[in-house]
């Protein structure tokens, strides 16, 4: 009798031991030896041992069985086995194969219904009867008995009573004991009742089915050979846990290639497989990945993979830059995986060669290779994209210097490469590299910003309102300054400068700040970046806002509450940016030099008495001022009624130092007095004025002002004049008023006088200058419900004497042992011109010497 076993030898299932049972009355021997070693079929020879005709004989045959091959279909498969005669009788018998799932459900470890334990009741669900598993796996369920069945159930609770509800799945364990179920239909995050249901008993386990959302996807469908298959795995309910990638064929067979990785934090990640690295050639593919410890998988969409053409690698155009700044040398990379090989320069014809292995990991379709001029050895090379790779800098020909010469360079590029050459090239392109522009005094320039603005970065600059100003707003006692921002329009600087940089790395640069006038017998104050500056001069902070090669302009900032405790009120200073004669990108022998000045003005605010006299009680009444403080800041306006309101405006001051506080007064009746008052919080300054309401629909009242100026000080027998202009700026008639002119307690006009409408008049008065001394004037308009005046004072001053003791030019004695000017020695002081300045600032000065030295001899 022939037993065949070929379906348990098909399914990889080894058996380790075959046992024949003896049966009385028959002689049995068997090949068993054979069916373990050789995966034989089982042979039974049989011989009469006194059996009696028409009996029935049952030969029990055991096989011990070894599954951990086993790779059942759908995890459930029957194996078939059959016994047959030689007279072609013929048995049939089975059993049941199972990939045993990552998670086990046993009946045995859950409620009995005949236990006395309340399978109904949900607190008695504990851990011990209570299984968890992931949405979509494959789980493998044990019953009590054979062909019991396995149902599991949604259920509702109330008062801690289960009700079962209907059947999520359902499954029979015949011919076993166990089945397999997939779970990817059950719902994430939900509760169900498993129930096994047999002839000795019925079992309850509570099953907690946990999310996964496992998906993957390609994130391109059609590559050639020369891409990547990428794909990005996602999962909302998963972190921190391994997932397993393998490209399918066509057939949905395994191409082995395979790669494992981890879930990050948020539940991604993803993989790439190099289509020609990996041997995967044109055809049709998806990817599974697999999460390992549920075994859920998820797969793609048909990813298309077609032969690469030809692969095009090309510089984008011949590279043209100066000395002092970054080339972009780009190459154009398509339909191509993998490293090129750029080389500059060539070894013969420069004395200098690089070769550069770069990629465009980023597969973006280029490379684009930054070049900073001011170097040409390690660091010399960088890439603009962060995301593509710079793997080998090989240089097989140095130079003794920093930068490279101004000259034409060749472009290489290849396929392959080493520390001496490329192969397969590709394309060729020239590198013009051209001197550069120095620094000069007509480059530098200086700009303010309000105080209170934040300007730390060039983002900042968006934020705020910076207006071309050589004079800025100072408070020593408040300690408060605005924002002094310098601009140099330089064009050839941007290898060595970068937005961000500080006074702690500007490297060759030095900007510095020195008094014009620091008074007679005293050495000027000096503020620098460098510590090591010449004059020995304060340190001071400076950021880099702006450094842009395109516009070749730089933005340096100064921490405005530093100055504001360095400078003084009213003084002028020399500002200069240096770039030191040993950088790099300096060919001459002496530091280049921008330079240029600013002052510091006395920070004043100040309401407009004459313009915010009458007030309409409009809907928009503006009350307005003057400041000195930089255009942009943001001031508080408030206008009070004693009785009736209280009232705050926002007012931004404008480009020519004006500004307005809108305000509405319509609820209000005309003839009220209003207190105004003006503040500029960054400087603690503030102004007051009285204002009275009329009505809008009714013409302006009148309002006579009074506009007069006079020098503050000449000399005795100079001339000087008393301007006077006095103007009706309401839009009605004035009553008449008594206009007065007094100088030095004598009245020059006393005056009777009435204006309409709009009207003024205007008078000069020549001032008595014959005496030296001080003389306060006034001008005043007085009369009914006119009240207006200015005031001051000239002061008159002796002519200082010239000093007669002092030699013209012409009687100084000559030096004839004076050493002859040698102008070749670069150590000379007259070479290095003024300290801390350039060659503009050195030229200035000694035209002021010789102004001084002509008006002596006058």
């Amino acid at each position: 009798m022939t037993v065949d076993l070929s379906e348990t030898f098909d399914a990889d299932i080894d058996i380790t031991d075959v046992t024949v049972g003896s049966v009385a009355d028959l002689s049995i021997t068997d090949n068993s030896d054979a069916v373990v070693a050789d995966d034989a079929n089982l042979q039974l020879d049989i011989s009469d041992n006194g059996i009696t005709a028409g009996d029935t004989y049952e030969i029990p045959v055991t096989l011990t069985l070894d599954g951990t091959d086993l790779d059942a279909d759908g995890g459930d498969e029957y194996i078939y086995h059959s016994a047959q005669d030689p007279d072609g009788n013929q048995d049939d018998t089975r059993y049941r194969a199972l990939n045993v799932g990552t998670s086990q459900v046993v009946a045995g470890n859950g409620i009995a219904a005949d236990s006395g334990t309340d399978w109904d009741t949900y607190s008695n669900y504990d851990d011990t009867n209570t299984v968890e598993i992931y949405q979509g796996e494959t789980v493998t369920f044990e019953a009590d008995g054979e062909g019991d069945i396995v149902t599991i159930n949604e259920f509702e609770t109330d008062n801690d009573d289960i009700t079962l509800g209907s059947s999520a799945e359902s499954s029979g364990t015949t011919p076993g004991k166990a089945t397999n179920i997939d779970t990817a239909d059950l719902e994430g995050g939900e509760e169900y009742l498993v129930e096994f249901d047999g002839d000795s008993n019925e079992w309850y386990v509570l099953l907690d089915v946990a999310p996964l959302d496992l998906d993957a996807t390609a994130v391109d469908t059609n590559i050639t050979t020369n891409n990547d298959i990428e794909v990005n795995v996602t999962s909302e309910d998963l972190t921190g846990t391994e997932v397993q990638a393998t490209v399918l064929d066509s057939d949905d067979e395994s191409t082995g290639v395979t790669a494992t990785t981890e879930l990050d934090a948020n539940g991604d990640a993803t993989f790439a497989f190099d289509a020609a690295h990996d041997d995967l050639g044109a055809g049709e593919y998806t990817v599974e990945v697999e999460h390992d410890e549920s075994e859920v998988t998820a797969t793609t969409e048909t990813i298309e993979v077609s032969e690469a053409p030809d692969p095009n690698v090309e510089f984008r155009s011949n590279v043209q830059e100066n000395i002092g700044n970054n080339a972009s040398i780009v190459v154009d990379i398509e339909d191509y995986d993998g490293s090129v090989f750029v080389q500059v320069g060539d070894s013969e014809e420069d004395n200098y060669q690089t070769i550069l292995e770069v990629e465009d990991t980023s597969e973006d379709g280029n490379v684009t290779i930054i070049h900073d001029t001011s170097t040409s050895g390690d660091g010399a090379y960088t890439l603009a994209n962060s995301d593509d790779e710079l793997h080998d800098t090989l240089e097989s020909a140095s130079i003794d210097h920093d930068a490279l010469e101004a000259g034409s360079y060749t472009l290489n590029v290849g396929l392959n490469g080493n520390s001496t050459a490329i192969d397969d090239r590709q394309d060729s392109a020239q590198y013009n590299l051209q001197d550069r522009e120095e620094l000069a005094d007509d480059q530098l320039s200086t700009h303010v910003a309000p105080g209170d603005d934040t300007v730390a970065s060039s983002d900042d600059l968006e934020n705020t309102v910076v207006t071309a100003d050589d004079s800025v707003a100072l408070l020593e006692d408040e300690s408060a300054m605005d924002h002094l921002l310098v601009q140099l329009d330089n064009p050839h600087i941007y290898a060595l400068l970068d937005a961000g940089d500080d006074q702690d790395s500007l490297g060759d640069f030095n900007v510095t700040i020195e008094e014009v006038n620091p008074g007679p017998n005293a050495e000027p104050d000096v503020w620098a970046t460098d510590d090591s500056h010449e004059n020995d001069g304060s340190k001071i902070s400076v950021d880099v806002l702006v450094a842009n090669q395109t516009e070749g302009q730089a933005i340096f900032a100064f921490d405005n509450e530093e100055l504001a405790n360095e400078l003084s009120e009213g003084e002028e200073y020399y500002l200069n940016v240096s770039l030191d004669q040993t950088s790099p990108i300096v060919t001459a022998d002496y530091s280049e030099n921008a330079s240029t000045t600013f002052t510091t003005e006395t920070a004043e605010l100040e309401l407009d008495e004459d313009e915010n006299a009458n007030l309409a009680n409009s809907s928009a009444e503006d009350v307005v001022g003057e400041t000195n403080v930089a255009p942009g800041s943001e001031l508080t306006v408030t206008a009070e009624s004693a009785g009736h309101f209280y009232d705050d405006a926002d007012a931004v001051v404008a480009e020519d130092g004006t500004f307005a506080g809108t305000f509405n007064f319509s609820e209000y009746e005309a003839g009220l007095n209003v207190s105004l008052q003006a503040d500029d919080f960054h400087f603690s300054l503030n102004d007051e004025a009285d204002a009275v309401l009329y009505a809008a629909d009714q013409p302006e009242p009148h309002n006579v002002a009074i506009d007069a100026t006079a020098p503050n000080s000449v000399t005795v027998d100079d001339d000087a004049t008393l301007d006077v202009s006095v103007e009706n700026l309401g839009e009605q008639d004035s009553p008449e008023f008594t206009y007065t002119v007094t100088v030095d307690g004598e009245t020059l006009e006393e005056d009777t006088k009435q204006l309409e409408a709009g009207d003024d008049f205007t008078a000069s008065y020549d001032l008595d200058t014959s005496a030296a001394g001080s003389y306060e004037w006034s001008v005043t308009a007085d009369g009914e419900d006119v009240d207006a005046s200015e005031s001051g004072t000239l002061t008159v001053e002796e002519e200082e004497p010239a000093d007669d003791d002092e030699p013209a030019d012409d009687d100084e004695p000559a030096d004839d042992d004076a050493p002859e000017d040698d102008s070749d020695d670069d150590d000379s002081e007259e070479e290095d011109g003024v300290p801390g300045f350039g060659f503009a600032v050195a030229i200035f000065a000694l035209i002021a010497a010789a102004m001084l030295a002509l008006r002596q001899q006058e």
